[in-house]
């Protein structure tokens, strides 16, 4: 019992870690940090009538269970449900500062 509870907690760490890497990737992608050609995958949903934060991405539609497990599909959801604080972050310390306060449990 105790076994199975700690394997438990180890996977939803090692989730969460997964989590917060991605999203620290997409930050850094988003405002130009990372010298990439990843820009291209995201599209920055221009609509001022969307709710939350200016940086919404647009998930595009999957028809292939491949794609849909694609990085740039995988945290698309995530980072939209980021408050606006944290997205609008000034530096990467201060993003992963706000990240580190929000439980990512949830998001895997």
């Amino acid at each position: 019992m105790i076994i199975i509870v700690v394997v438990v907690v180890v996977v939803v760490v090692v989730v969460v870690v997964v989590v917060v890497t991605d999203l620290t990737l997409v930050y850094q992608i988003l405002h130009g940090h990372y010298d990439t050609q990843l820009d291209a995958t995201f599209c920055i949903i221009d609509n001022s009538r969307t709710r939350g934060h200016a940086y919404k991405l647009l998930k595009p539609y999957c028809t292939t269970d491949a794609t849909k497990y694609f990085f740039s599909n995988r945290v698309i959801s995530t980072w939209d449900n980021l408050p606006d604080i944290v997205v609008h972050s000034p530096t990467l310390s201060t993003f992963k500062r706000h990240l580190s306060v929000l439980d990512l449990s949830c998001h895997s």
